[in-house]
């Protein structure tokens, strides 16, 4: 098997992961889906430990916009709060920041 080439993108809903060194249906095959809330639906079980690492490390720690246009609207869930500097700020049950002062 070779080696994944892993790409993540926002297509609406989510971030969307394909390996574009498999093709499938004569496009790149989608191997992953990350949804807002930061939870991991996985479509094949052929995946390396290294790429189903750096797909759990994006939904963990990463972020996107979800378009040039809008880089204030993120495609996850923000991870808040960011810094130990900022504790007043929280997420609710809805990921909306919440500012406590």
């Amino acid at each position: 098997m070779k080696t994944e080439k892993l790409n993540f993108g926002h297509l609406g809903n989510g971030v969307t992961v394909w390996d574009s060194n498999r093709l499938e249906y004569n496009d790149y095959m989608t191997v992953a889906h990350i949804g807002h809330d930061r939870t991991i639906t996985y479509y094949t079980d052929e995946l390396s430990d290294d790429a189903k690492m750096s797909i759990e490390n994006f939904a963990k720690f990463n972020n996107m916009s979800v378009s040039v246009c809008q880089p204030d609207m993120y495609a996850l869930c923000p991870l808040l709060p960011q810094c130990p500097q900022c504790p007043s700020i929280i997420k609710d049950e809805n990921c909306f920041t919440i500012n406590l002062n």
